[in-house]
């Protein structure tokens, strides 16, 4: 059977809607905890502050294709935030150090509500219609039989555990004083974290890049909990990259 285009059409759209309405409802949660020093000035929109990207501790201290994919979403919300970065040690005014981890897995309880279904039997009634003549007075009854089919209930929801693994990936940036291209006081720290069942630390890295770059020189109250939509602008600004 060849299909019409207007059902071709039709279809297309249905996908697309579906596809869009999916991207709206799926969400990440992060956690965000972020300090800065009191003396912390952040940059002039006129006149970016130059930084050195280096890796932290845990990750290898040379520029491997993990560091560098990692670099590529930071340096975007570094961008946003006024920093520009340098591939000149001695001429960054401050000195960046990030750290981008997977956590071994760990067994966590989650809570679901499970729905509880009964089935209710089907059966026939007997209905009374009356009869209306044309002055709309009532002359008889006549009585038709109505089958209810068998049908399938929701009668409410039970509460319950069950034991899940998750992985913890997260993103750490802490930047310092730059002098003479060494490490001085720490102006700013800040770690992202993504607590789920997937151990993708490559496709949580866009997620934890856009949840710090609102954060990045600022000053939380301990964790901050942040929901990200996949539809999320400050998402896809840092997919786009710079």
């Amino acid at each position: 059977m060849i299909s019409s285009p207007l059902a071709i059409l039709r279809a297309s759209g249905l996908l697309a809607l579906t596809l869009f309405l999916m991207g709206c409802a799926t969400s990440h949660i992060l956690t965000v905890d972020a300090l800065r020093d009191d003396r912390y000035i952040p940059p002039r929109s006129s006149e970016p502050t130059l930084y050195y990207l280096t890796s932290a501790d845990s990750m290898e201290q040379r520029e491997t294709l993990r560091f560098r994919e990692a670099a590529g979403f930071v340096e975007t919300a570094l961008a946003a935030r006024g920093y520009a970065r340098t591939q000149d040690r001695m001429r960054a005014q401050v000195i960046i150090e990030m750290d981008a981890t997977l956590s071994d897995p760990q067994s966590q309880t989650q809570n679901f509500s499970e729905p509880i279904y009964v089935r209710r039997w089907g059966y026939s009634r007997v209905l009374r219609v009356p009869i209306v003549n044309e002055r709309g007075q009532v002359t008889g009854f006549t009585y038709t039989r109505i089958i209810e089919p068998p049908r399938t209930e929701l009668a409410g929801w039970v509460d319950r555990e069950r034991r899940i693994t998750v992985f913890e990936k997260a993103l750490s940036l802490s930047a310092f004083e730059a002098r003479s291209g060494e490490r001085g006081a720490e102006l700013w720290t800040i770690r992202v974290a993504k607590v789920d069942d997937s151990n993708d630390l490559r496709a949580a890295l866009p997620h934890l890049a856009a949840g710090a770059y609102p954060f990045i020189g600022e000053q939380t109250e301990g964790k901050v909990t942040v929901r990200i939509r996949e539809n999320d602008e400050n998402l896809a600004f840092i997919r786009r990259g710079i």
